[in-house]
């Protein structure tokens, strides 16, 4: 799968915990992409524990999100934004030690810089790469996050939905999301993995899958 008619391809991993490296780091899989599988090739990390398959979607480009209006300053300070899906759901991006896997660096308009969250996961804020004129924001602008800008013709490997509440949302709800990734990807390069836990949300996983 990671190599086509194209070239040789990178992976981008896409997850939760499972990917991000949660249990035991060493043996993660994508650390062991890296270190006995790829010649000429990179796997990208791109996991953050207890991310539901909607939030991953959210980073990947398969559910849209959008920056509500605001100015982008001229200087490099950070300025504080507010990003919605498209059925006006607040998004608040998770991150690891400070990292927006797949999202830190992102695109608002065409102009390139950092996506970070307070402490508390509260409020979220755009700092510019490079100074440059101001930029008036006046409507919903869709945000192009760095796996959508950088890694879309990427071989992916997606691991989502283990912590989906299915009972509340259906099972229905898990496959779209995943369903809506692979339609941004937009190539037959990926692999989805299926569910390999059990837990309070996720019931017959064996027949799920």
């Amino acid at each position: 799968l990671a190599q086509g008619t194209g070239g040789i391809y990178d992976i981008s991993c896409v997850g939760d915990s499972l990917t991000q490296g949660a249990g035991d780091t060493a043996y993660n899989y994508v650390n062991q992409l890296n270190s006995s599988f790829l010649i000429n090739q990179t796997a990208y990390r791109y996991g953050v524990g207890g991310e539901s398959s909607g939030a991953i979607a959210k980073r990947l480009g398969g559910i849209h999100a959008f920056v509500q209006p605001f100015t982008i300053p001229a200087n490099t300070d950070a300025v504080e934004i507010e990003i919605q899906d498209n059925m006006g759901n607040k998004i608040q991006y998770g991150a690891i030690n400070g990292l927006l896997f797949g999202v830190s660096t992102s695109y608002i308009n065409g102009i390139q810089g950092t996506i970070s969250v307070s402490p508390d996961f509260t409020h979220t804020y755009f700092t510019r790469t490079t100074a440059g004129s101001a930029i008036v924001i006046d409507r919903p602008t869709l945000l192009i996050t760095d796996i959508m800008h950088n890694h879309k013709d990427d071989t992916f490997i997606i691991w989502a939905g283990t912590n989906d509440n299915i009972e509340v949302n259906g099972i229905e709800n898990t496959f779209k999301n995943i369903d809506d990734m692979i339609t941004f990807i937009g190539h037959n390069r990926y692999i989805v993995v299926g569910m390999t836990a059990y837990n309070n949300n996720m019931h017959d996983i064996d027949n799920i899958n």
